[in-house]
């Protein structure tokens, strides 16, 4: 899904960087046509025609694809006919991707020792509704958690950083996340987080790597507020 999004933003970028061309060209024709009576190049009809059509192929591209993760528009709807609702469009469709791809994340993580953990049973609970929401808002951005997913400022957000980006994460957000965690979700989510309890997908660190992340998160445990 996410290559399939990449390839029409590139389709997109393609067709802004043309209707760019085509618009100077088109000033520049008019202008010869009012001063010298010159007649446009055929050409410019023939490049006009090729961006209508790329346009054509694109918006049908993103409105077939609309429904597959919610509804920005349908074939129902009225059809974008300007280049920047197409950018809106896909905009939409990209923050709604990249939310449920972090709920999904969410849902994946479990307790190391594979008993229930109510804590995290809680807040997958939480994120599964708000998938469910995301999934069925017609524009996603009105969402203002989907909007906080794609910004990081969001708790589930912290959440993940915090249980799948241990090695990447610096001061500032090492202070951030787990005060998040904990304000959001309970002292015993982010102590279980910032000990390494949760595994995300495909499993933890091992090694020296693993010793020093150990001892990070001990530092961290010690420094969270009661």
């Amino acid at each position: 899904m996410r290559q399939d999004l990449e390839v029409l933003r590139s389709q997109l970028e393609h067709l802004q960087q043309v209707a760019s061309q085509l618009s100077q060209q088109l000033a520049e024709a008019a202008v010869q046509l009012e001063t010298e009576g010159s007649l446009p190049d055929l050409q410019l009809a023939v490049r006009l025609e090729d961006y209508q059509r790329e346009f054509r192929q694109l918006r049908t591209s993103l409105v077939r694809r609309a429904g597959a993760g919610g509804a920005e528009t349908s074939e129902a709807s009225p059809q974008p006919e300007r280049l920047t609702e197409l950018a809106d469009l896909l905009a939409g469709r990209i923050m709604r991707h990249q939310a449920l791809s972090l709920l999904d994340t969410l849902l994946l993580v479990e307790h190391e020792d594979g008993e229930p953990f109510e804590p995290l049973e809680q807040c997958q609970t939480a994120a599964r509704q708000l998938m469910e929401e995301i999934r069925g808002a017609r524009e996603v951005r009105t969402i203002e958690a989907a909007v906080q997913l794609n910004e990081g400022t969001h708790p589930f957000s912290s959440l993940v950083q915090l249980v799948t980006d241990t090695g990447q994460l610096n001061d500032d957000d090492w202070t951030r996340c787990p005060e998040m965690v904990q304000e959001h979700f309970g002292r015993a989510m982010a102590v279980a987080a910032a000990r390494g309890r949760l595994h995300p997908p495909g499993g933890g660190d091992s090694g020296e790597s693993s010793s020093r992340q150990q001892a990070d998160e001990e530092q961290l445990e010690r420094q969270m507020p009661v």
